[in-house]
C-alpha cells in the first residue's frame, strides 16, 4: 500500500487502469514510499482511545443538557460545572422535593 500524500507529488495522472499499472510499477521499482500500517495492538488501543474521547464527549453533552433543564426549572446551580455524581444528587434532591410538593397537593414550582 503506498502513501496517498506521496503519490499526490508524483506527476502524472492517477485516474485509469493504465495509471494504475504505471503506480505499481514504480511501488516495485522502489519509488513510493510504503504507508505506514500499524500493528493489531496499536490499532486496537487507536480504537479504544477514539471510544473513550466519543464517551467523554456524550458524557459532557449530557451533563451539559441536564443542567439547562435544571436552570430551566429555576434550580440554582454552582457557577462551576457539576460532576456526574453532583449532578444525580441535585436530580434526586428535585425529584424528591417536586414529589412531596405534589403529595402536599401543591403544584410544582
Amino acid at each position: 500500500m503506498a502513501n496517498a500524500q506521496h503519490i499526490k507529488n508524483v506527476p502524472g495522472r492517477k485516474t485509469d487502469q493504465k495509471d494504475a499499472e504505471w503506480i505499481a510499477q514504480l511501488l516495485q521499482y522502489g519509488l513510493l514510499r510504503a504507508s505506514y500500517i500499524p500493528c493489531e495492538i496499536i490499532r486496537d488501543l487507536r480504537d479504544l482511545t477514539r471510544m473513550r474521547a466519543c464517551l467523554s464527549q456524550e458524557a459532557s453533552r449530557i451533563s451539559s443538557r441536564i443542567q439547562k433543564v435544571l436552570e430551566d426549572a429555576n434550580v440554582k446551580l454552582a457557577s462551576r460545572p457539576l460532576a456526574p455524581e453532583e449532578l444525580q444528587t441535585v436530580l434526586a434532591l428535585e425529584i424528591t422535593r417536586r414529589a412531596a410538593t405534589a403529595a402536599q397537593g401543591n403544584p410544582p414550582s
